[in-house]
């Protein structure tokens, strides 16, 4: 498994499936417990474990129709251009979305040019499957970002650095 840490301050983490103890599921299952069992990669280390098959983000609120509000400053719409940027995510690996029920709306959201929209919306009473309609965008849309903020991050600089664009 691969997750960014917090804000990807500090990149990302790889967490193999024999990482964690038996009864510390727990603790490993947020940010601050993992990072005990899981060892730092690069995107290059990333790259060499292969294309993902799915990925999950949360939200503040989830549409019906698989928009995402309140997306935690963009980050995995970031995440997903790196990924599709390195041929690691693409059209059809399926996102989910895990939210609390009282985070799904009945409401049809617009979407902008780097969100990313779910196949599957997952609370604790149901499992929904949406159907996406329109293609997700492909990799990172360098203009709309400031070369602070890609200073600033260290996936972001290593792919800059990568695809020669700072």
């Amino acid at each position: 498994m691969v997750t960014a840490t917090y804000n990807m301050q500090r990149g990302f983490l790889y967490l193999a499936p024999d990482a964690v103890p038996e009864g510390a599921e727990r603790y490993a299952a947020w940010l601050d417990g993992i990072e005990h069992f899981a060892r730092p990669v690069t995107l290059e280390d990333i790259v060499a474990l292969g294309r993902f098959d799915f990925m999950a983000t949360g939200a503040s609120a989830v549409s019906v129709d698989g928009v995402r509000f309140g997306k935690g400053h963009g980050f995995f719409d970031l995440e997903w251009g790196m990924f599709t940027d390195l041929g690691l995510a693409q059209e059809t690996t399926q996102v989910a979305a895990i939210v609390h029920d009282v985070q799904l709306v009945d409401d049809h959201l617009q979407m902008n040019a780097t969100d990313i929209p779910v196949d599957i919306i997952a609370t604790p009473s149901r499992l929904i499957d949406v159907e996406r309609t329109g293609r997700r965008p492909r990799g990172i849309k360098w203009e709309l970002l400031a070369p602070q903020e890609i200073h600033e991050i260290p996936p972001l600089r290593e792919l800059a650095h990568i695809r020669g664009v700072a």
